[in-house]
């Protein structure tokens, strides 16, 4: 716990005191940090309550086919992936020490092409760090393409529709916000017939990948059902973030009525509605980190920079002691079997298995 904790709030220090470095010092502190992060993730053992899934999934794809392995569950991305690792004479330590080396690297392509990368990074790191490049790499992969497709959103072409499009091949539940994005892109040009047209068509496709890959797409299924629907209660901290998510809007009603929609109004419903719905919870942590690229992308003047970066970072701190009151909780090994055979604590890295 106190590794996480020191690691944590030491990068997020550097991170806030590297606005007051100038432009360049600032940037290469970001990227130091990124990439020292990105480097505690990638050479990890079995750290991480979902690393024991990946290090099978590898073992799979080593010993299937392709299609076999995909057909199994395991997205294209990562089947191709592993089958080069596997190529390469590499093991599941190198699989999953590739995924953080690439993670990284497209971290660093993000905070390079925005105008305040140390709020972003601080926010991210705060918030994703350790729940996305240690736990879920399926989804921290698929959502940093989605924020490397946003970075384009406004040219368009091959290279914003290819990411984009490419972010489904690493996690499936990623469709539903490619298809978000372009309905956020069509109503933001103000082509409501066109995002008419892709809501229909994002509606059928999913309906479509659902029918056909049904034994892919049953777990998705379960987080609107049974045991995994979790009752908890509307607490001040779920209102508070709620207010912050709706004054974050404020400061972009000047950017267009749409970025207030898209971002603030549907993070402040899908965090109400997580209550109660965990499917919700996955969606606004792909919507969440988007607003924050939307808010840090351009450089924002008076009193809308002032009030979105004092929102973020309290956003950030607020986020942070979820994560390690989360992380606490975990230790008392609350998993069962499966997931309890790769703890999140202690860290130790791959050269410390025994």
């Amino acid at each position: 716990m106190i590794f996480y904790l020191l690691l944590l709030l030491s990068s997020m220090a550097l991170i806030f005191l590297s606005q007051y470095a100038g432009k360049r010092l600032g940037l290469f502190s970001c990227a130091f940090v990124t990439v020292v992060l990105g480097a505690v993730a990638s050479l990890r053992g079995y750290v991480g309550t979902d690393t024991y899934s990946y290090h099978l999934h590898f073992e799979l794809i080593k010993s299937t086919e392709g299609f076999g392995a995909v057909a199994l569950g395991i997205e294209p991305g990562f089947v191709l992936i592993g089958k080069l690792i596997s190529f390469a004479g590499g093991d599941s330590f190198a699989y999953i020490s590739f995924i953080g080396v690439l993670q990284t690297l497209l971290v660093l392509f993000i905070i390079r092409r925005i105008e305040r990368p140390h709020l972003f990074l601080f926010f991210y790191t705060a918030t994703f760090y350790l729940s996305f490049h240690f736990n879920i790499l399926r989804a921290s992969t698929s959502l940093l393409l989605i924020l490397v497709a946003l970075l384009w959103i406004k040219e368009g072409g091959f290279r914003f529709y290819f990411v984009l499009f490419l972010s489904v091949l690493f996690h499936y539940v990623a469709a539903l916000i490619v298809f978000y994005v372009l309905l956020y892109k069509e109503c933001k040009e103000k082509r409501y017939i066109a995002g008419a047209t892709v809501l229909l068509v994002g509606a059928a496709a999913v309906y479509g990948a659902m029918s056909v890959f049904e034994n892919v797409v049953v777990k998705y299924g379960m987080y609107l059902q049974g045991d995994f629907v979790m009752e908890r209660d509307f607490g001040i901290g779920l209102l508070l973030q709620i207010i912050l998510y709706l004054g974050l809007g404020l400061t972009l009603l000047k950017q267009g009525v749409p970025d207030f929609i898209f971002f603030a109004l549907s993070l402040a419903a899908l965090k109400y509605l997580a209550v109660d719905y965990p499917i919700m919870g996955r969606l606004e942590s792909y919507v969440l980190p988007m607003l924050m690229l939307v808010l840090t992308r351009d450089a924002a003047t008076g009193w809308r920079r002032h009030v979105s970066g004092a929102i973020i970072v309290a956003l950030g701190m607020l986020n942070v002691y979820g994560v390690l009151s989360g992380l606490y909780a975990e230790s008392g090994g609350v998993f069962d079997p499966v997931h309890s055979a790769s703890p999140y604590i202690p860290y130790h890295t791959v050269w410390g298995i025994e």
